[in-house]
């Protein structure tokens, strides 16, 4: 009988052997992928982001400023997002934090 005999006509002993050894893979796995997620590998994808841009105001021309600002003080914020995206090319999320930091200083300058 050789090593290869026991896999042509598994018994129980046997199946439970694989299964027993499948676990053990498996639970190897699982902890050292743990243990990658906790050092944090450079190849996780599930961590990589892009960088955060910086809440200052993007470059404008004075032009798409004064709509985005007269879309401010208008109360239309939904619009003035909307503007920001389409002059500046931002995602919606920089966009409305664009938005939300032009119209506090707008507030503080006593406009708004």
């Amino acid at each position: 009988m050789t090593a290869l005999d026991i896999f042509s006509e598994p018994d129980g002993a046997t199946m439970a052997l694989v299964a027993l050894w499948s676990l053990v893979i498996f639970w190897a796995g699982y902890r050292l992928g743990g243990a990658r997620e906790q050092r944090g590998h450079p190849y996780d994808r599930d961590r990589m982001q892009p960088p955060r841009m910086p809440l200052d105001p993007p470059t404008l021309s004075a032009e798409a400023r004064a709509e985005i600002e007269a879309a401010i003080l208008a109360g239309e914020k939904i619009e003035a997002i909307h503007l920001m995206r389409r002059h500046t090319g931002l995602g919606l999320a920089e966009s409305k934090g664009q938005v939300e930091v032009l119209a506090s200083r707008l507030k503080a300058a006593g406009r708004l």
